[in-house]
């Protein structure tokens, strides 16, 4: 059963950076929410241009491991 967190919580974030082979600059920023000392929720961002496969794959990674923590999706 999902538990939702409260609408405002504490957040750690993290800003994260990484080369291309070319020396190109990657960045990701992740958050992460919490509820009552527990993990709860996870943001990417900072996760390339909207359309992008990539952008896509973070956000759905961020939503799918936010719902686990909250107990809506089981592990399998």
């Amino acid at each position: 059963m999902r538990v939702r967190p409260p609408n405002r919580r504490p957040t750690v974030s993290r800003d994260l950076e990484a080369y291309d082979s070319m020396g190109n600059k990657f960045k990701l920023t992740v958050t992460i929410g919490f509820d009552k000392g527990e993990a709860c929720e996870v943001f990417f961002n900072d996760r390339g241009k909207t359309g992008t496969a990539f952008n896509q794959v973070m956000l759905q990674s961020g939503i799918w491991i936010s719902q686990v923590l909250q107990g809506e999706e089981p592990l399998k």
